[in-house]
């Protein structure tokens, strides 16, 4: 029996490189992702203007209603960063932070039901 879910939320890893880095520096956590309907999915913000800025906002925005928690992210002094919507907009101001995350959103969406049939 399939049990519909409205607000589905699942774990997936999410590999970040910094500029500069090799792949093999690369760091990774595990992030806790919403599922977004495909109308939310590939919308445009049409509120945003066409100044760049507005359009980063839009798009830290959708990443906000996604990213709902995660584990194995570290403070430089290895503290655990719990989450919060506080430190989830300082995680999204960083562009490459939120590359990665629209990498692993797709891998897991895209390809992730294939990869667990294989």
């Amino acid at each position: 029996m399939f049990t519909f879910t409205e607000a589905y939320e699942f774990d997936w890893p999410v590999t970040v490189r910094w500029p500069g880095q090799s792949a093999e520096a690369a760091e990774s956590f595990t992030a806790r992702f919403r599922l977004v309907d495909e109308d939310a999915l590939f919308a445009r913000d049409e509120t945003a203007g066409r100044d760049p800025l507005d359009l980063i906002r839009a798009d830290r925005d959708r990443w906000a209603e996604r990213l709902v928690g995660w584990s194995g992210i570290t403070t430089e002094g290895d503290a655990p960063l719990p989450f919060s919507p506080g430190a989830r907009d300082r995680l999204l101001r960083q562009r490459p932070i939120r590359e990665a995350l629209v990498r692993a959103y797709s891998d897991a969406v895209i390809y992730g039901a294939l990869a667990e049939k294989n």
